[in-house]
């Protein structure tokens, strides 16, 4: 029996190597709504928000890279400092938008939409994967991700070395923002 390695050789290659804006976003209480079918329209839901969230000129694969993970997942931004918080203002407002039934396009879920958002600055490693797709992995996005398992539902939680990598005018813009050292 042929072994893996040689049904499906790997070519070895370098992943680039960059520093990134990282946000990461998770759907609160997803394992708990009634079943498959609804897990699958809130995702859905959930994906069409996302996507107007974005801001404008962030609309391509060299701006960004989404990495869905189970009920959410993780969008990297290897050249905008600024859209990561952008993209998570617009998302929380879009969410409400929702929760309200006034979101065009979209019913009044049953049960309202409530995210945890975390956002940081730091290394990535991105590279094609076997699907030929851009993935991306490292700490910018483990630090990420463990940022939305302290925020609290419908909370935005940036670290400190984001905070530090953004333009003072960028608080100002977004003023009452409260920020969470880590």
């Amino acid at each position: 029996m042929a072994r893996a390695s040689e049904r499906y050789p790997v070519e070895e290659k370098s992943a680039e190597k960059i520093t990134a804006h990282v946000l990461t976003v998770d759907i609160v209480d997803f394992s708990l709504r009634e079943d498959a079918e609804a897990q699958t329209s809130l995702v859905q839901h959930f994906i069409q928000l996302l996507h107007q969230a974005i801001p404008e000129g962030v609309d391509n694969s060299v701006d960004r890279v989404w990495s869905p993970a189970g009920d959410g997942g993780s969008l990297t931004f290897p050249k905008s400092v600024t859209a990561p918080l952008d993209t998570a203002i617009n998302l929380a407002r879009l969410t409400g938008d929702y929760n309200e039934g006034t979101f065009e396009g979209l019913p009044k879920p049953r049960i309202p939409l409530q995210l945890r958002i975390g956002i940081h600055t730091g290394p990535v490693s991105m590279e094609k994967d076997f699907d030929d797709r851009t993935n991306v992995w490292g700490n910018g996005v483990n630090i990420s991700a463990r940022l939305i398992s302290l925020a609290r539902p419908g909370q935005i939680l940036i670290s400190d070395a984001y905070y530090q990598g953004c333009d003072r005018n960028v608080w100002i813009i977004h003023g009452g923002l409260e920020k969470w050292w880590c």
